[in-house]
């Protein structure tokens, strides 16, 4: 069982110790990663990764599409919410 706000919670961590840019003083679930520089381009195959330690299986990246990485919940939607189900 994946649970909301322990998997929110950790992308949330990954993102601030990988930012590439300054944290916000307030990080919300719909705080747009890519746009405040918490996430570049170059982190997202690493990103991907944690993500599939996190699900426990592997994405199909051939079926990502690029506002998956829009915010926390869009990473929740697009990631988790189809396996709490």
């Amino acid at each position: 069982m994946h649970d909301p706000q322990n998997i929110r919670a950790q992308l949330k961590s990954w993102l601030l110790e990988h930012a590439s840019a300054a944290p916000p003083e307030e990080f919300t679930d719909q705080l747009p990663i890519l746009e405040v520089g918490l996430l570049n381009s170059l982190d997202i195959v690493e990103f991907v990764l944690f993500i599939e330690d996190l699900r426990g299986e592997e994405v199909d990246t051939d079926a990502i599409e690029p506002e998956v990485f829009t915010n926390v919940d869009s990473l929740w939607d697009a990631f988790f919410a189809p396996l709490a189900a």
